[in-house]
């Protein structure tokens, strides 16, 4: 159980300061205010700690229906269950082409969809629920539940909570809906339908088999917990937790509220009520959060040809760093729109690669660790342009990682000067290469480093500091 600590001279007198961090219990710190005890527990035994994973929009419109953003591929369209499942691969296939994509990149989870409202409502296995007019004949979520838990990887189900387009295109997806799918009639008989799809899944894969749930729209939990009670519950943009009852576990944010300084850091977008559809989305806390961002586009929107992630192949690095960085307990889950056989679009393997190349190295700094707001070590806007950002892990009271995503130029680009309070620094080392690395304490914390070719092959420069 970790906590921010330092004992600091200041005019011949020690002064303890204690910054709380991650805790695995209310008690432990401010960091868990307000939290019931059995939520913390649940959210803190893999979903915190795992801090990165993958979002999986796969189903009826895989890889999109259109070409909403400018420089995007369309991709396939499919209007019958069987049209799809005849172009699509075997569910084994599926399956080790995600979790695959997944355990290289140096996730520890993956969101899949169960059905979505965008997608006809189909039901990527074969329900016994009859409501759902659209399902598959294979048993595409079993697979990838399978092979995911076989490689270490947890597995969240994305579901939508309302009943939206379950009639368009001149047909129905859900029977036993009519009228308005927002009505009080219509989300409760949806509601009433997922409880059945729930039930129906935990008799197919078992009561603990599925690690979380996420739930795009407003509606209640209680379908989930009357058959995964353990499961994590993760809600799309449900940012005051009791937006619906029983509340979510973690809230997860979509969308940002305005520009992002620098542009990959997305925390910095999120400081205002976000106005879309007539509600005020509030910012997000400091806590139980989880963003996702979409690399480029969902499945509905195409596949990326020309926007920052194609342009720049270390922006979902940064990006990741950053959301990990400025908050405490955020995660990060990187939505992309894979193809149909489940590898990413060509577009997006550079993006891939160097995710991938960059945890291969740099996982210490990101699994396990908490953000630095509030920490001793700061990060933020630095000397001569640079930037960073601070993970603590977890059980390692003296050590902090600086993650710096934009060097220092011109007259300072040989060294860094951080702001920090009053800690004694003990060592430095190059997270990357393990070598110790210079530095000085005349005033603020200043490491001496000329070298700063990682953020320009990896998205980002590491140092682990260790203070005393």
């Amino acid at each position: 159980m970790s906590r921010y600590s330092m004992i600091a001279a200041a005019g011949g007198a020690m002064a303890a300061l204690f910054l709380a961090s991650c805790q695995s219990a209310p008690s432990a710190g401010n960091a868990s205010w307000g939290r019931p005890e059995s939520v913390v527990n649940r959210v803190d035994e893999w979903y915190l700690p795992a801090r990165f994973g993958m979002f999986y929009h796969w189903g009826m419109f895989t890889g999109g229906d259109g070409a909403s953003f400018t420089g995007s591929k369309k991709p396939p369209r499919f209007r019958t269950v069987e049209a799809f499942e005849k172009a699509a691969p075997p569910p084994e296939v599926l399956a080790k082409n995600l979790v695959g994509l997944t355990k290289r990149v140096g996730a520890k989870y993956l969101i899949l969809t169960i059905e979505h409202s965008c997608g006809q409502h189909m039901v990527i296995f074969p329900t016994k629920v009859p409501e759902f007019l659209y399902k598959t004949k294979r048993d595409y979520f079993g697979a990838v539940l399978r092979e995911a838990h076989a490689n270490g990887i947890k597995v969240v189900g994305y579901f939508s909570a309302r009943p939206h387009h379950y009639k368009s295109f001149g047909k129905i997806y859900i029977a036993g809906i009519e009228g308005d799918p927002n009505s009080k009639e219509s989300v409760a008989k949806f509601s009433e339908i997922l409880t059945r799809l729930f039930a129906d899944m935990r008799e197919r894969y078992g009561k603990d088999s599925i690690d979380g749930f996420w739930m795009d729209g407003f509606s209640s939990w209680e379908p989930v917990i009357k058959s995964f009670p353990n499961a994590v519950r993760i809600g799309n943009n449900h940012l005051t937790f009791q937006s619906m009852p029983p509340p979510s576990d973690i809230c997860a944010k979509e969308f940002t509220s305005g520009p992002c300084d620098p542009a990959y850091c997305r925390p910095s977008g999120m400081v205002k009520p976000l106005l879309r559809w007539g509600d005020d989305h509030l910012a997000p806390r400091k806590d139980y959060m989880e963003d996702i961002p979409h690399c480029g586009g969902w499945w509905y929107h195409g596949h990326p040809i020309d926007n920052q992630y194609t342009k720049d192949k270390t922006f979902a690095v940064k990006e990741m760093v950053c959301s990990l960085g400025v908050r405490r307990k955020w995660n990060f889950a990187l939505g992309i729109g894979p193809t149909l056989d489940g590898t990413p679009p060509k577009s997006l393997e550079p993006v891939m690669d160097t995710l991938a190349a960059f945890m291969k190295w740099a996982a210490p700094a990101i699994h396990g660790t908490i953000g630095g707001e509030g920490a001793p070590i700061q990060g933020g806007w630095l000397n001569s342009g640079a930037y960073g950002v601070v993970t603590v892990p977890r059980g390692e009271e003296n050590t902090y990682y600086l993650i710096v995503t934009e060097p220092p130029t011109k007259y300072t680009k040989n060294y860094l000067r951080v702001q920090h309070d009053w800690v004694k620094v003990k060592s430095i080392t190059d997270l990357r290469t393990g070598k110790p690395v210079g530095f000085d304490m005349k005033g603020s914390l200043n490491i001496h480093n000329g070298d700063w070719s990682d953020i320009k092959n990896y998205g980002a420069k590491i140092f682990k500091i260790v203070i005393e």
